[in-house]
């Protein structure tokens, strides 16, 4: 899922909102369904250790469109079509490229809110 948003955004500056307009459209081998992206706000994000990402974030909603290859009577599709307003991807600029990459997931289960978070990155030359 994480390859599905890093973004090539040439000329945006770091936390620019821009990068949340657009649609992804996902096939896993079996279900196609689109992450509708959106602007919802920019965050500052610090530091946690030496080593992590100080900056800005780019926090988009993400809207989950079930299109094809399920069971309309699937309960994990109903309740991530019903709960899509909660899912958010925040995206950073990868220093030294021209790529946006997630640094947080959050999703909604029937359990309770799943999310992921990228403790550090780094780029070689």
């Amino acid at each position: 899922m994480t390859g599905a948003f890093l973004r090539l955004r040439p000329n945006l500056s770091e936390g620019d909102l821009t990068v949340c307009n657009e649609t992804i459209p996902v096939f896993d081998g079996k279900l196609r369904f689109d992450l509708v992206l959106e602007p919802r706000q920019q965050t500052r994000i610090e530091p946690k250790t030496s080593n992590s990402y100080s900056g800005l974030a780019s926090v988009c909603g993400v809207k989950f469109i079930a299109i094809s290859g399920f069971r309309p009577d699937n309960r994990a599709i109903k309740y991530m079509s019903s709960h899509s307003d909660a899912i958010e991807v925040w995206l950073v600029p990868l220093p030294s490229t021209k790529l946006y990459l997630p640094y947080r997931i959050s999703v909604p289960t029937a359990y309770g809110s799943g999310s992921a978070e990228m403790l550090s990155f780094q780029v070689a030359h």
